[in-house]
């Protein structure tokens, strides 16, 4: 097991968020990385506890979750505070510790690790679910998870050439349209979701307001397309929900936790999970059929991508180091 002992020697590695996102590798490095070691954690299933969730209400609270990552050099403790509302705000960090001299060797910015990961993960499902001709992608809500999903889904998916978008104004739909447009495919901002839930690919990232109902249909959606749900499902009708002939998740123990399972829109059954697919177990798409990817995140994407920035980190000497 290599040990970060001789490259620190008893020092504690900073990387801010702007540093993060400098090293993160490639959409499809990650991807692969991704692929790699839900791959390997589907062969021993290894113990991944649920996330801890605790706070002083239900739009003030705290979680905290973590992995060791594929092949045992590190492992990854991510702790996160989530402020909902109209200023929604979300800060974390994510601690490493060495497996071999157990000692903690860094800390990252959770900000550009989860928002990647998470992208990483979605994209990695639309690689087994989407259909391999798919062209259009349609995304319902235009923040930074939006953004990141776009790149990595491209990356997965090359012949995509067009979006559709919906945001909370036409200014911010706009805005993504541009961004979309300077990452060199055709986009368009729409007025409301019925364009969006009529593209190949759903992307649905609203952000959690309990003001609002569920406002997306899944009577829209056509055979053959596929949503992935960053947004837990929240925004999906739920009695429309059984129009889906499959649906999958990240990880099928976490969802069997009653907490996780409470916070989705869609409960269940699953088919199965990154990891079935990853490994070959269930072949994903094999027709028509409506699918549907729910997944509330999970800390094993985490470990993985920690893993890589950190070891980027130690190739190139970019971070603070502090003595710890």
């Amino acid at each position: 097991m290599e040990c970060c002992e001789s490259d620190f020697e008893g020092s504690l590695l900073i990387l801010g968020d702007a540093e993060v996102r400098q090293l993160c590798p490639s959409p499809a490095e990650v991807r692969r990385a991704m692929m790699d070691g839900f791959r390997h954690y589907a062969k021993t299933r290894a113990g991944i506890p649920p996330k801890a969730t605790f706070g002083t209400d239900a739009n003030r609270f705290f979680q905290m979750m973590g992995a060791v990552a594929p092949g045992g050099t590190v492992a990854a403790c991510k702790w996160v505070s989530v402020l909902l509302g109209e200023r929604a705000t979300v800060s974390g960090a994510i601690v490493l510790n060495c497996c071999s001299c157990g000692r903690t060797i860094a800390v990252l910015d959770a900000a550009g690790i989860t928002e990647m990961r998470t992208a990483a993960m979605g994209a990695l499902a639309m690689s087994f679910l989407a259909r391999p001709d798919s062209r259009s992608v349609g995304f319902v809500g235009v923040g930074a998870q939006a953004a990141a999903h776009l790149l990595h889904i491209r990356s997965a998916l090359p012949g995509i050439t067009e979006i559709v978008c919906v945001g909370r104004s036409m200014g911010s739909a706009r805005k993504f349209a541009d961004f979309a447009t300077e990452a060199g495919v055709q986009a368009r901002a729409a007025v409301g979701p019925e364009e969006a839930l009529g593209c190949d690919i759903i992307v649905s990232t609203v952000p959690h307001d309990t003001s609002k109902p569920p406002f997306l249909d899944a009577d829209l959606v056509r055979p053959g397309a596929t949503i992935c749900a960053v947004d837990l499902g929240r925004p999906w009708i739920g009695s429309t929900l059984d129009r889906f002939e499959a649906v999958y998740t990240d990880d099928l123990p976490q969802e069997a936790t009653p907490e996780n399972a409470a916070k989705m829109r869609y409960q269940g059954p699953y088919l199965g999970d990154l990891s079935d697919l990853a490994s070959g177990r269930l072949p994903g798409r094999t027709g028509e059929e409506r699918i549907l990817f729910q997944f509330p995140g999970f800390a094993l994407g985490d470990a993985i991508l920690s893993d890589l920035v950190f070891r980027n980190a130690r190739a190139r000497r970019i971070g603070q180091s502090v003595r710890f």
